[in-house]
């Protein structure tokens, strides 16, 4: 891990910037919100996945990120909340979009429950997730607290009153989308 500290504080970046190599969950996420109006970013970091998306973030607008592959860059959240207690009313939202999120969470069971509670009726839970069937990112990524696969992410989320409608492992299968129906 510090050799990849090193590398990463000494802006050497070995990746392709996301605009370069294209954002196919992104897109894929994008695609399944469709034209639904109202919903939520969590976990939002420095670049909303929908851009008409309320962003949320443990980090305020500005502040540089806590966790992730993007903790060295500023929030762009619209609310500074956490993903247990948020700011909204019951029932209120079209959407929720958490993407890389989900495995950062101590406890995601309260969690669930709140975005259940935020979301209106047949409401969408589209959540991304590396996929540990290929590869195990907690020894990647110290702040990955949880590893899920396409079948243990859906059947946390069936276990928790959400419907499975859909998902999609992304090539190379290092990464999953999951969209649930409150």
């Amino acid at each position: 891990v510090r050799a990849w500290f090193d590398t990463k504080q000494s802006n050497v970046d070995l990746f392709e910037p996301i605009h370069v190599m294209g954002d196919m969950e992104g897109d894929l996420i994008r695609e399944w919100v469709g034209d639904l109006k109202t919903g939520i970013d969590i976990g939002c970091g420095h670049n909303k996945t929908i851009p008409g998306a309320v962003g949320v973030d443990k980090a305020g607008a500005g502040e540089m990120g806590v966790a992730g592959g993007r903790k060295f860059d500023a929030s762009t959240a619209d609310i500074k909340a956490d993903a247990s207690d948020l700011p909204m009313e019951d029932g209120s939202q079209d959407y929720i979009v958490a993407r890389h999120l989900f495995e950062h969470l101590m406890d995601p069971i309260p969690v669930l429950k709140e975005w259940k509670r935020v979301l209106k009726p047949g409401g969408k839970l589209i959540l991304a997730c590396p996929n540990s069937d290929v590869m195990n990112t907690i020894i990647l990524d110290w702040t990955h607290l949880h590893a899920y696969t396409p079948k243990s992410l859906g059947s946390l989320l069936e276990s928790s009153g959400f419907k499975v409608e859909r998902e999609h492992v992304l090539h190379p299968g290092i990464s999953f989308v999951m969209e649930a129906v409150n």
